[in-house]
């Protein structure tokens, strides 16, 4: 019925609560929330499904927003409300990864630009987890890989199961790494990585995703990629399996100005620039709202996969811009895009 509350106890079986357990422990991997909060919500969720906090949370930070945020914020929402809206469809439906995180009306454009071509489509194996590859966006600088990690022997589902679940690394996004003592003695492990990453269980695999922005274009380029999972005492990662993807680039990118004179660069899964003036709309951090106007006047807005979060200058300009989307454009057809409350408009 139209406005309806959907709770979790009305259309969720037991044996589906296993799914929920494992995707909390994730997000309290990746929420940018402070750890006695990502150790007091894990553990309230943790307890309704019946199981105990027994290990160390692993911190991982990023130096930008992680996709994994969004996330973090549902599942508080879900714990306080009970309630669950269509964010919860990537957990009981069964997409590709270029569904989930391009969306399905994407597919045929993937496909055409080659992100989705026989040359990408293969599987990679590793200890314990067959990685199958299937999308890959590169515009010379911004890179992304779709992937999904499918267990083929008990090893493989028992990590699953203790919350070991598999992710998508590059080695070359590593900023720094060291192990730190808690309050209570405990050793945490804590990261800073240049990249943006996303994981989850869904239907019998680790649904992944991996961004990374190169410090100069590059037309082709090869990078190492490793499947992680947190080490056995919770106090770093064991890799799985090292291999190597070539990204070509397959997606062009556009100049677009304000008012200002100032340019940001527009490709099909991303924003980038430097020294922007980029005006506040409705979110405190104008980079998560955007909104493009294609060539016929129809406006779309964009879903934000992650952005830079660090803070803009007085005059609200930002040293630095990256966007990338849950969404794949088709750039071609875009006459503006609008930042938080500041419009740029295509040159040329």
């Amino acid at each position: 019925m139209k406005g309806e509350k959907r709770y979790l106890i009305n259309i969720i079986e037991p044996d589906d609560t296993e799914k929920f357990v494992q995707t909390l422990k994730v997000f309290a991997k990746g929420g940018r929330l402070d750890k006695k909060t990502c150790g007091h919500i894990l553990s309230m969720t943790l307890g309704k499904a019946g199981a105990d906090m027994n290990r160390n949370i692993t911190s991982v930070k990023t130096k930008r927003i992680s996709g994994r945020f969004i996330g973090m914020a549902a599942a508080a929402a879900i714990m306080v409300t009970g309630a669950v809206g269509a964010g919860a469809a990537y957990v009981i439906g069964k997409r590709s990864t270029s569904d989930i995180y391009f969306g399905e009306s994407s597919q045929e454009l993937l496909e055409s630009t080659g992100a989705k071509s026989s040359d990408i489509i293969k599987t990679v194996k590793c200890r314990h987890f067959d990685v199958d590859i299937e999308t890959m966006i590169f515009d010379g600088k911004c890179l992304t890989v779709t992937a999904s990690a499918v267990p083929y022997d008990e090893e493989g589902e028992e990590l699953i199961k203790d919350g070991r679940e598999p992710f998508l690394h590059t080695p070359l996004s590593v900023v720094s790494e060291k192990t730190v003592k808690t309050e209570d003695g405990d050793d945490m492990y804590e990261a800073e990585y240049d990249e943006e990453i996303s994981y989850f269980y869904e239907n019998g695999r680790e649904v992944m995703r991996l961004t990374y922005t190169l410090d100069k274009p590059q037309d082709r380029v090869t990078i190492p990629l490793t499947l992680l999972v947190d080490s056995e005492k919770g106090t770093g990662f064991e890799s799985l399996g090292d291999f190597e993807l070539e990204f070509v680039r397959n997606s062009d990118v556009y100049i677009f100005e304000n008012d200002k004179g100032e340019q940001i660069h527009l490709s099909a899964n991303s924003v980038t620039g430097n020294n922007v003036t980029i005006e506040t709309a409705q979110d405190t951090l104008p980079l998560r709202e955007v909104e493009v106007q294609l060539k016929d006047g129809n406006t779309e807005k964009i879903k934000v996969y992650s952005c830079t979060d660090e803070e803009p200058d007085e005059n609200g300009c930002y040293k630095n811009v990256e966007i990338t989307f849950n969404d794949y454009l088709d750039i071609d057809d875009v006459s503006s895009i609008t930042i938080g409350a500041t419009r740029f408009e295509r040159k040329g």
